[in-house]
């Protein structure tokens, strides 16, 4: 908007309330700019605007033509006060992004963050799916796929362990990866073709006609603004949309800057030359149709899933839209959603210490019905490792239940999840699990080192561990074993966290207490730590000191339900000793 405002404002004979109007459209392009401030925009504008201001200033004596007659108009005072406006505030931005950010978020109570992955990191994507298949790629819309195989294995320290990113750096970097090097060839091709057909439209060819230079130069600077960005960041659908429109018209424009060319396609003489037009033009516009329908479809139910996945009342509500959506268009999504909520009944009735028959049967039900979902999950998807370990887990509940053979079958669907997601901790955990169900503790030991394998600081896993030595009495080893990594790894939060869990096993609250500190000390958002601590504070008759952890705690867990039970709990006094508690 501020770009091609400033081109409308140079380009255009406007008046003065017209005038006015873009101006302010071009403020509020920079307000907007300003809340999110995006570092790279603000080079972009900044450069263009100092480049007009230079070029408004000088152009009675640079850029004039002595022996030309053509009298010019005079500088617009308005054009002039906005281009000054845009570079000042650009500088500002450049210079002190982050302070004017952080006022401007003050003043606004507006929060902006976004995470993408660096450049480095897509390029180590890109090497290492081109040394697999370097024509084609990856595939189309498979990143994550490629996000999961290649990651670096240092992003298993940050709180982005287990995200799956989309998209790289930028949109025509992930299309690098994804389309390999075919597609990025083409794709430049394509846009150094643009660009020279720029070139030819304002430097060779003279557009007599100033609006259709106008319109030239207002689609060209849009569509290579929007192109350009997408080197270095991921539009939505609607800019894509946008650029593809920008791009239409800057043809437009060659074509009206150039003598036409008319091609001749005699019917009359030829029947079935005429009949093989008409009849690709009838398929070309059915399948055009159809395939608005069907992106239709598919936009109507994935706003369906996630409107609910926000608003949905019940459980009940919530499975009914997921099948809606998967009616209209067949995403595994939906259907790994409502295999994920008949597991959930099924641990719930697992957890009931003495069945009815009714819950024997509602467990049958649940059971064949997440089977069914979670099957056909990994028929839809067979390359997402989740829905394999939603298949994983429901085969470990039923072999807790007592089923013969879902053990082994539990194994089979970890491992294939393992294989389509190696850097992910979690089914290394989960395969933990299952052996201690087992009984296989010396598996579930290895299990659980391949997992801090992985990922050092995984408080599941180390909480786990930590669960394993209490069980099997060996506290005091683990508590020297967990003591001598902290005096290597001093400032690793969740070895305290650990330690802090096997001190309470060990009755020594005071202890346990400074250990949970420690690791609050070393990470303010360690929200495992502070609810523990709370625990063992509730144990040591200082409820007010383990209300003020919850707290603190609840405000990133505002849904918790069991979160908010407790602190009734210790609130009304009915809490005198804190409960075992998983992870």
């Amino acid at each position: 908007v501020v770009l091609l405002g400033l081109i409308t404002l140079l380009q255009l004979p406007l008046r003065g309330l017209t005038q006015a109007v873009v101006a302010l459209l071009i403020y509020m392009g920079l307000f907007v700019l300003a809340v999110v401030n995006f570092f790279n925009i603000w080079l972009i504008i900044g450069f263009f605007g100092l480049l007009l201001f230079v070029y408004l200033i000088s152009r009675d004596t640079l850029f004039s033509d002595p022996e030309s007659e053509e009298k010019k108009q005079p500088i617009s005072k308005v054009l002039l006060l906005t281009t000054a406006i845009v570079c000042i505030t650009s500088a500002v931005f450049v210079v002190g992004g982050d302070y004017a950010g952080n006022k401007i978020n003050s003043l606004t109570n507006i929060d902006y963050i976004e995470v993408r992955p660096s450049v480095e990191s897509t390029l180590d994507i890109t090497k290492a799916v081109y040394s697999e298949n370097v024509l084609f790629g990856i595939g189309p819309n498979r990143f994550a796929d490629a996000w999961r195989l290649h990651k670096n294995i240092g992003i298993n320290e940050t709180i982005f362990w287990d995200t799956d990113f989309t998209a790289g750096i930028g949109y025509i970097p992930t299309l690098f990866v994804t389309l390999g090097a075919l597609g990025a060839v083409l794709l430049l091709v394509f846009h150094a073709y643009f660009l020279l057909l720029g070139y030819r439209m304002f430097l060779k060819n003279s557009i007599q006609d100033s609006y259709w230079y106008y319109f030239g130069i207002l689609s060209f600077s849009g569509a290579v603004f929007l192109w350009g960005m997408s080197y270095i960041y991921v539009p939505g659908a609607s800019i894509l949309l946008l650029t593809a429109v920008f791009t239409g018209c800057t043809f437009v424009a060659y074509r009206a800057s150039t003598a036409p060319v008319v091609f001749t396609i005699p019917l009359a003489h030829n029947r079935q030359r005429g009949f093989v037009l008409m009849a690709t033009t009838i398929v070309v516009i059915t399948m055009t149709i159809g395939a608005f329908f069907t992106i239709g479809e598919q936009y109507t139910a994935q706003a369906r899933f996630a409107q609910a996945q926000v608003n949905a009342t019940s459980v009940e509500d919530f499975e009914q839209v997921a099948g809606a959506s998967y009616a209209l268009f067949p995403d595994d999504r939906f259907v790994s959603a409502r295999a994920q909520i008949h597991l959930a009944t099924l641990n719930a009735i697992l957890n009931i210490q003495e069945p009815a028959e009714e819950n024997q049967q509602q467990f049958i039900t649940a059971a064949e019905q997440a089977g069914a979902l979670a099957r056909q999950a990994v028929s839809d998807d067979p390359t997402n490792p989740d829905n394999h370990a939603i298949l994983a887990g429901l085969y470990n509940t039923l072999a807790i239940a007592g089923f013969e053979g879902a053990q082994e079958r539990a194994r089979e669907s970890l491992s294939i999840a393992e294989r389509l997601d190696p850097l992910n901790p979690a089914y290394k955990l989960l395969a933990a699990q299952i052996a201690i169900r087992a009984d296989n503790t010396d598996l579930a030991r290895a299990e659980i080192n391949a997992a801090l394998g992985l990922k050092r600081n995984y408080t599941q896993a180390l909480y786990l561990s930590a669960q394993l030595d209490i069980a099997q009495s060996n506290v005091e080893s683990a508590l020297s074993t967990t003591q001598a990594i902290i005096a290597l790894e001093p400032n690793n939060p969740t070895r305290y966290f650990q330690l802090g869990v096997l001190l309470l096993a060990n009755e020594d609250t005071t202890q346990a207490i400074e250990a949970f500190k420690a690791a609050i000390a070393r990470d303010a958002e360690y929200a495992n730590a502070r609810y523990f601590l709370a625990l063992a504070h509730v144990n040591n008759n200082q409820p007010n000191l383990a209300l003020e952890q919850l707290e603190i705690v609840q405000r990133t867990n505002a849904d918790n339900q069991e979160l908010a039970a407790l602190i009734a709990q210790i609130t009304n006094g009915e809490l005198d000793i804190a409960p075992n508690t998983e992870v």
